[in-house]
């Protein structure tokens, strides 16, 4: 399996069981609405456009990369011409199958913040609450410079920004997140970032209107 960043290598660590699932390649798009959707294991998000779609036709703004197995479905999206192995954005929507999604949404973070410690350097990593309770809603992740990590497209001198949506129900656990990299900056310095302040304010916007349905399949 294809693993792109630090979020989506968080599947490994999950092991509900389930029947094996078939993931659609991409998201389906309504095009009275311009909305996307994506269903697996009897559950569908549907979601707006990511921050970086201008037109009104998504396909031709982004790049698309779907994976999954009986434990869990993810599908990524990045800016038309970035690579997987050296994207600037991305965009995911995760479906984890679960008896108690809620339990499993926390984990989802726990394990989420854990990784994000442990990659970046001591003191480099800040966390902010921006809706929801300790365990279950939005955040805003910060990591200033990456360190020791040289895989999924990280390096030395690399920092990331991301707000990250995790929400459980009692059938299943859904993760949702945008992220940016570029190069180290310092978290206080809110110009160093690698994201203006106006597209983490839509991105904040669009993740917090992504709705969760029951579908048969």
């Amino acid at each position: 399996m294809k693993l792109t960043n630090l979020a989506a290598a968080l599947t490994l660590l999950i092991t509900t069981a389930c029947v094996q699932h078939t993931v659609q390649k991409k998201p389906t798009v309504d095009p009275a609405t311009g909305l996307q959707s994506v269903s697996a294991f009897g559950h569908r998000v549907v979601f707006p456009p990511a921050v970086w779609v201008k037109g009104s036709d998504d396909g031709a703004e982004s790049e698309y990369f779907s994976s999954g197995d009986s434990r869990f479905a993810l599908w990524e999206q990045i800016p038309k011409g970035q690579s997987f192995d050296s994207w600037q954005q991305m965009y995911a929507v995760q479906i984890v199958p679960a008896e108690n999604g809620t339990a499993i949404a926390s984990k989802l973070l726990l394990d989420t913040t854990s990784v994000f410690i442990g990659s970046c350097r001591p003191g480099g990593f800040e966390s902010v609450r921006l809706s929801g309770s300790p365990t279950e809603g939005t955040f805003l992740f910060i990591c200033e410079n990456v360190s020791g990590l040289n895989r999924f497209g990280y390096r030395d001198g690399m920092g990331e920004v991301a707000i990250f949506r995790f929400v459980g129900t009692g059938t299943a656990a859904f993760k949702i997140y945008h992220e940016w990299r570029g190069p180290k900056f310092r978290f206080l310095d809110r110009d160093s970032w690698p994201v203006s302040r106006e597209a983490v304010e839509e991105a904040k916007k669009l993740i917090g209107s992504v709705s969760f349905d029951i579908v048969h399949e």
